[in-house]
């Protein structure tokens, strides 16, 4: 390993992390997230070592560049958007309007809805989108669109232009 993993210091990593990219590799090495796809990686740094978001996603890709995972046989997505927009209205209303766009929009397959989290593959190319809502208290609500296993970098131009548009339109009838 060198002192920069991702064009990122052992430094920045400390202050974001409380670790080093070895300290991180091998903890994740030891329990075999080696084993793992990316976003597999990503999510349970988030939800393991509550990382946010963004750190939790360069270490996940960082991790897996270094170890191959691809060649590895563990399939890596491809490309992948992220799209958040703060809404000023309760949680429970910005989660019931998302269903209905998404039950009404027909572009989703397999769509799951939990309280705070819809997840679906797109029907158009069988990638996958997962939204999630984060309370930023009584009345506003973060949506969070993270549409992955995108082919190419023009699809992945395309969705995030698609979500950048739509993600409004989704709540509009608040």
């Amino acid at each position: 390993m060198g002192d920069f993993q991702n064009g990122l210091s052992d430094q920045a990593i400390i202050n974001a992390s409380g670790r080093t990219w070895q300290q991180w590799f091998d903890e994740l090495k030891q329990k075999g997230f080696d084993q793992m796809a990316e976003n597999e990686i990503a999510h349970e740094l988030q939800t393991t070592y509550y990382l946010d978001h963004d750190w939790a996603k360069d270490i996940a890709r960082t991790f897996s560049d270094a170890y191959d995972l691809k060649k590895a046989g563990i399939r890596k997505k491809d490309f992948e958007v992220s799209v958040r927009k703060t809404f000023p209205y309760p949680i429970e209303s910005v989660v019931g309007h998302a269903k209905n766009w998404f039950n009404q929009e027909n572009r989703a397959v397999q769509t799951k809805f939990h309280e705070r989290c819809i997840s679906c593959e797109w029907k158009t190319d069988q990638s996958n989108v997962e939204v999630q809502f984060v309370s930023k208290g009584k009345s506003k609500t973060q949506m969070v669109v993270q549409h992955d296993r995108l082919k190419s970098s023009m699809d992945a131009d395309i969705m995030r232009n698609f979500w950048k548009e739509h993600i409004s339109s989704i709540i509009e009838a608040l």
